[in-house]
């Protein structure tokens, strides 16, 4: 006899070591792409700032010196996930330093400044007290100043509304020059133009959209260089209203008025020098550049449309330049994108030959040529975004195809006319202002590239295609999955693809090696019932997806690559049938989809290709289709709701899956997409008869049993129900509704309009003096058995919101009551108003995301008491928003595995898994078998603790599990009995992550 004794001192050891196993897990690292893109480069001495989101912290202020080591956020201004920096970010370099608008949670938006450390970020002045901001903008480099736009068109500093101000990079020295704009919709500061001149600088600022009319226009303000510097008050320029597109020319200040005419300002009178006669606003770039003692710009008129014009500043030597597209009945050539290199003057432009295509000019007509017809053909590069380095021309161009966007990076040499491809960044979902970089650090190009395994990241450039390299990963995985649906021991799922711009299917044991694509195809989500994208038929697996050879179409999947096929090619060809709202009932499945002739119709499938059918056409015009939705099988009938012949009446049917037994049940004006719920043989909706808004409705299948449940919004009033929910189990249903006087609250149903009743949440509410009720507004209703558990806002006696928190029913206002206050700072709610589809049940628990304000957005469990309510665990350590931010689907799968999406702020967002053990097992006595099978195998499992201080013995394996500890007294020990074979039994235990 084998015998082997466990030592309790060994055993404390062992289990010291990994007692903290308990853990989610990351499955697979799906998507290594991050796609936050750097943009809005600015170069400071040796240093080129930027605006970049890691996926860690927000978008905030990036450095780079063109190193990998030297690439990092300078500061995290707004702290955590929160982005200080926005698209309207812009950061200048201004006396040695960049200069920006950012935003932190104490100060609002403000003035800030960075010499490129994290110490040397700061802001420059906190114009508006307090977290309202001044929202700084129109950052523009004056000379001895920085002038800027503050304000929110009321106050911005409780004296002065929105103007102009001034900085000199101090607190001291930030002054307000105008409140000219103060007051609500009094116009905005477009452009700022700075003028310098021998003895003083002149500063010109143009106003629009005021309701004032007479501050629209040109103002300007100036400084002299002796003195106190200090500026004028500024004054308006009469007859400039409408002015645009400042430059200027030979002592002049030229401009565009209504974005066409061509005027100019000399000091002391405005005069008009050339105005288009017809055409309307043009589309392009307008700017007015000078070149070689002449002006350029985009003139029009009627003979050859929107052209190339030049002047010298008078009305006889203003005139069209080069007509470049002569076919005028085709499109102008609308020149834009002006950049000098090596004294010529390049640009972009159109003509019916070459499409956009690459133009440069020497200032004389026959001097005006095509460079480079680089994507031959009429359809042109539509090069942009030029930046000159010397004789070096750097530029982006953009190739367009039906499906995706592809960018390139190129390089003209202008000395010997020699053009090249740096890099080809391939496919993109249009991120064309995120494109090329427009920054020069030391004769190297810093730009934003794309590869498919970095996203977007920061490139940089020699001029040289080997040169043209990344210079660091910042962001890291981009996964959203969508709709996991569980057959057998696998989990279905879309997530994106490492090339980031489309949705492929995958499948997942809950193993790292288990989970993977089925196939290179863009899923189609299906926004139909329950929102469902995947749905199981007898095991199989069946989806609507993309390819470029059949469109979209019904393909299926049976958890392997090589069983992941087309189904049927509906709508034959690259067409789309787009498959949807699927439904299953009594073996067949139904849904709706476009065969190309009869529109968008119902249909079914039993599994078979020949048995895949419409079943009826049943608008039969063919220019108008019925759209089938909310199917719904009950009693061997699948309703749904759908259009009529007109298509203004939307209607209640049903089918036995026949076309004879497809019919009408009632007419209604509008049936609701919200789901519709079957309870005791009825189904359930939300639908509007024409006479009581929208209210719910129950039907048994026929018209005069379907009728209103109850008008809980009097009259012809909507009370909009919501959230239909039933266990199957429970007596009675919930929903979400708003009677006009409570606002949207919990109502609880038997099914009678008697037992149809109002759980009022918030009963002081209407005692507020808000006007608009809002109610608790519950979301996320969930059965946690016959227990309903939702979030839901909680109000005090000012109307002010608590925060939404966790809520739990049992279907009467008494049984009604908050679980947990998670969050408990004053104001601030524990789970987030985005949660609506993100909880769900496992094991008696309800596992949902939540922020208890210290920890960050992490997973939490809940059995329905406030001691059962807990965070699972800290995945994203601190207090970061971003670890189980909801964006994504939570999932419980039968196997006790809980799904969901979340980075730990190493990775990026990727598919996590947290395992529960079903078996609540605590042992405290002998385990045995007679079994003589050999291997034959007991896997003891708990959720806590395994007690145990018999024998384990017989012809058996043993594995004890727990998720929580094991405990082993002294005394215990294991026996096995000797097999023919001489094996002995193994004895194995483990913690094993699960709860």
């Amino acid at each position: 006899m084998y015998m082997k004794k466990i030592h309790h001192i060994l055993v404390f050891l062992l289990f010291n070591s990994i007692a903290f196993a308990q853990y989610p897990t990351l499955l697979k690292d799906i998507n290594t792409v991050g796609n936050s893109s750097p943009s809005k480069f600015c170069t400071v001495n040796t240093i080129v700032f930027f605006m970049h989101d890691d996926e860690v912290h927000g978008y905030e202020l990036w450095r780079t010196d063109g190193t990998d080591a030297g690439t990092y956020m300078v500061k995290d201004i707004n702290a955590g996930y929160g982005s200080s920096l926005n698209y309207e970010t812009k950061i200048v370099e201004f006396n040695g330093m960049a200069f920006f608008n950012a935003k932190n949670s104490t100060n609002g938006l403000e003035l800030w400044k960075s010499d490129g450390t994290e110490n040397g970020t700061v802001m420059v002045s906190d114009i508006f007290l307090g977290s309202g901001g001044s929202s700084p903008s129109n950052l523009t480099v004056c000379g001895n100043y920085l002038m800027f736009v503050a304000g929110n068109n009321n106050s911005i500093d409780g004296i002065n509304g929105k103007g102009l101000w001034k900085t000199d990079g101090t607190a001291v020295g930030t002054t307000i020059v105008s409140d000219i704009t103060i007051g609500l919709n009094q116009g905005y500061i477009n452009e700022i133009f700075y003028v310098p001149s021998f003895f003083s600088a002149t500063i010109y600022f143009t106003i629009s959209n005021s309701t004032v009319i007479a501050n629209n226009g040109i103002w300007h303000t100036s400084y002299g260089y002796s003195g106190d510097g200090n500026l004028s008050m500024p004054s308006k320029i009469t007859g400039t209203e409408n002015a645009s597109n400042l430059t200027t020319f030979n002592f002049s200040l030229f401009f565009l008025k209504n974005s066409r005419d061509l005027y100019k300002y000399d000091g002391t009178n405005v005069t008009l020098i050339k105005q288009a006669i017809g055409g309307t606003y043009n589309p392009a770039n307008q700017d007015i550049f000078v070149f070689n003692n002449a002006m350029y710009y985009t003139g029009y008129d009627t003979t050859n449309g929107w052209e190339l014009w030049k002047s010298d500043g008078t009305t006889a030597g203003t005139a069209i330049f080069k007509n470049i597209s002569t076919d005028i009945t085709l499109e102008d050539s609308q020149p834009y994108g002006y950049t000098i290199c090596n004294n010529v003057l390049y640009f972009s432009a159109y003509d019916s030959d070459h499409g956009y295509e690459l133009w440069k000019t020497d200032g004389t007509a026959t001097g005006t040529v095509l460079v480079n017809d680089i994507e031959p053909g009429a359809t042109g590069s539509d090069p942009s975004l030029y930046i000159a380095d010397g004789t070096k021309l750097y530029f982006l161009t953009i190739f367009y195809y039906s499906s995706y966007t592809k960018f390139q990076v190129r390089m003209l040499e202008t000395s010997n006319a020699q053009l090249s491809l740096l890099k080809d960044f391939g496919q993109s979902r249009g991120e064309s202002g995120n494109g090329i970089g427009s920054a020069l650090l030391n004769h190297t190009l810093i730009l934003t590239g794309y590869d498919f395994t970095n996203g977007f990241e920061v490139w940089k450039s020699d001029g040289s295609e080997s040169g043209t390299v990344i210079v660091k990963d910042i962001s890291k995985g981009n996964l959203s999955a969508i709709d996991y649906l569980s057959v057998g021991s696998n989990t279905f799922f879309a997530s994106f693809d490492d090339d980031a711009f489309s949705y492929k299917p995958y499948v997942s044991n809950g193993t790292a090696a288990g989970t993977f694509k089925l196939a290179d195809i863009g899923v189609i989500i299906n926004y139909g019932h329950e929102n469902t994208a995947f749905i199981n038929l007898n095991g199989t697996v069946y989806f609507g997806a993309f390819n470029e050879t059949n469109g979209s179409e019904l393909w299926k999947t049976n958890g392997t690559v090589a069983g992941t096929v087309l189904f049927k090619d509906i709508n034959t060809g690259p067409n789309y049938s787009y498959p949807s709202n699927f439904c299953i009932g009594n073996g067949t499945l139904y849904f709706s989809a476009d065969d190309g002739t009869n529109g968008t119709e119902l249909w079914k499938t039993d599994g078979t290709s020949e048995g895949t059918v419409m079943i009826k056409n049943i608008n039969v015009s063919p220019s108008i289709n019925s759209y089938p939705a909310n199917l719904t099988y009950s009693n061997n009938y699948v309703y749904f709701s759908a259009y009529d012949v007109s298509g203004s009446s939307h209607s209640l049917w049903k089918s036995d899956g026949t076309e004879a037994g497809t019919t009408l049940v009632k007419t209604f004006l509008n049936i609701s997409s919200e789901p519709f719920m079957v309870y005791n043989n009825k189904i359930y909706f939300s639908a509007n008869n024409g006479t009581s808004g929208n209210e719910l409705w129950t039907s048994d299948g026929t018209s005069a049993g379907t009728t209103m449940l109850k008008d809980i919004y009097v009259g012809n009033n909507s009370s909009l129900p919501q959230n239909l929910t039933t266990n199957g189990v429970f007596s009675k249903f919930y929903f979400t509704a708003d009677n006009g006087i409570n606002g949207r609250e919990l109502w609880v149903s038997d099914g009678t309009s008697a037992g149809t009743i109002l759980i009022n949440i918030c009963p002081e509410f209407p005692s507020f003096p808000n006007p608009i009720p809002q109610g608790s507004d519950p979301q996320s209703l969930t059965f946690v058995g016959n227990l309903l558990m939702f979030s839901a806002y909680k109000f005090d006696f000012s109307g002010d919101k608590f925060g939404r928190e966790l809520w739990r029913s049992g279907g009467t206002l008494a049984s009604t009551t908050n679980v947990k206050d998670i969050n408990i700072v004053v104001g601030e709610g524990g789970i987030s108003n985005k949660t609506f589809d993100k909880f769900s049940t496992v094991g008696g628990n309800l596992y949902f995301p939540a922020n208890d304000g210290t920890n960050g957005v992490e997973l939490w469990k809940s059995n329905g008491t406030a001691a059962g309510t807990s965070m699972v665990n800290d995945l994203y350590l601190g207090n970061n928003n971003d670890g189980l931010t909801p964006s994504g689907k939570m999932h419980a799968a039968p196997s006790g595995q809980v799904f969901f999406e979340a980075t730990n702020g190493q990775i990026g967002r990727e598919l996590w898994s947290f395992q529960f053990c079903p078996t609540n097992l605590t042992l405290n006595t002998t385990v045995q078998t007679n079994s003589q099978k050999q291997q034959a195998f007991t896997n003891l499992t708990s959720t806590s603790n395994i007690a145990n201080t018999g024998l384990g013995y017989g012809n058996l394996d043993v594995l004890y599990t727990a998720g929580k500890s094991l405990t082993f007294l002294p005394g215990f020990q294991v026996e096995g009995t000797k097999l023919p074979q001489n094996r002995k039994s193994v004895f194995e235990a483990k913690i094993s992550g699960c709860n």
